[in-house]
């Protein structure tokens, strides 16, 4: 359980009362955000009221920590050292209120420029902080934001950097908002969306399963496996696991047309050892590096954090290096190499 005496104490021992105004705001408002997407709220207030602690020590100060620390300094926290906050932030967070939730402490660590890869706790934050003015009245950009923000988290963070360089507000741009930008703007063609599937959707499910395996899969499948692909015996299978009250499917859709699909829930037998399994996660080729299995993995965490598991289990094929590659860019452990297949678990409660 959080101190938040003690982090309340420490601003105003530091002198900042008005910071911990602030940082009381941006926990309302990640509040706000995490129950719409569907995210851990007790996490995103918890790195809300920690974001701008190290607002009691001057910038000066966290330059010297960055370079005692040997830290990479980007060249505008060279020029601009009051930007290294975000990552002394994160620091302080660690290291003197105990926190080791990696959610929580990278939410930190980038509330400000965000960066490439961010999570989705990472935007809600980074969001929060914006949405949340402190510096008197109301932003210009504020009802367009929250407007946003409650619709995509991706369309609010691309909208909020845009307006940033597109109106000069940025001293000097540090390297993770650029790449964070330009990651963006990748996504920026799609209005993705998530749901639970139904039994009307099996037939594209089947039919999409069979569309990723003639693309991801050409060269590390058997050629007589893709070939021997059954739409109407999948189409049956789907239509099992949208009955089974132990498995939830979801599914990512643009426009209406389903694009992504994934099952989280009680393990198959091979995987008897663990809490829940992410049996199935296909996305189609032209949607892949779009955010859409981040945000799957995100949405399989709070699924089985709800159902009061710790962790879950996926397999991947040992040829497939670009999935191995981002599960474990996203906290998978590889805990077994299983002849050709991988297992990847993921922690769900940080230990």
């Amino acid at each position: 359980m959080a101190d938040y005496g003690a982090i309340r104490d420490k601003y105003l021992e530091g002198g900042k009362a008005s910071t911990l105004a602030h940082v009381k705001e941006v926990a309302d408002t990640a509040e706000w955000l995490g129950r719409i997407y569907g995210l851990d709220v007790e996490k995103l207030r918890l790195a809300a009221m920690l974001h701008d602690v190290s607002a009691v020590i001057s910038p000066e100060e966290m330059y010297r920590i960055a370079t005692e620390r040997g830290m990479i300094i980007d060249p505008a926290e060279e020029k601009y050292r009051f930007l290294l906050h975000q990552r002394i932030s994160k620091i302080m967070a660690r290291e003197e209120f105990g926190v080791t939730d990696e959610d929580v402490l990278s939410a930190i660590e980038c509330h400000t420029t965000l960066r490439k890869g961010a999570s989705v706790y990472d935007k809600a934050v980074f969001l929060a902080d914006k949405i949340s003015w402190d510096r008197g009245g109301v932003p210009p950009y504020y009802d367009e934001l929250k407007t946003r923000a409650g619709k995509s988290l991706d369309e609010a963070c691309l909208y909020f950097i845009k307006y940033q360089f597109d109106n000069g507000l940025l001293l000097m741009p540090h390297t993770w908002l650029t790449e964070a930008y330009e990651e963006l703007k990748g996504m920026g063609d799609t209005k993705v969306s998530f749901r639970k599937a139904t039994v009307e959707d099996c037939l594209a499910l089947s039919e999409l399963k069979k569309a990723v395996w003639n693309t991801t899969y050409q060269g590390i499948y058997p050629q007589e496996r893709l070939d021997g692909y059954d739409v109407k015996k999948n189409e049956e299978i789907f239509r099992g696991i949208v009955a089974n009250p132990e498995i939830e499917l979801y599914v990512a859709e643009d426009a209406g047309e389903i694009v992504g699909f994934m099952t989280v829930g009680k393990p198959y037998r091979l995987y008897e050892e663990y809490d829940q399994e992410v049996g199935l996660l296909y996305i189609r080729k032209d949607y892949q590096r779009k955010g859409i299995g981040r945000r799957f993995i995100d949405i399989a965490k709070a699924e089985v954090e709800a159902k009061g598991f710790d962790r879950f289990v996926l397999s991947v094929n040992a040829q497939n290096t670009g999935a191995i590659a981002f599960y474990t860019a996203m906290g998978g452990e590889i805990v077994l190499d299983d002849g050709g297949q991988k297992r990847i678990v993921f922690d769900v409660v940080k230990k």
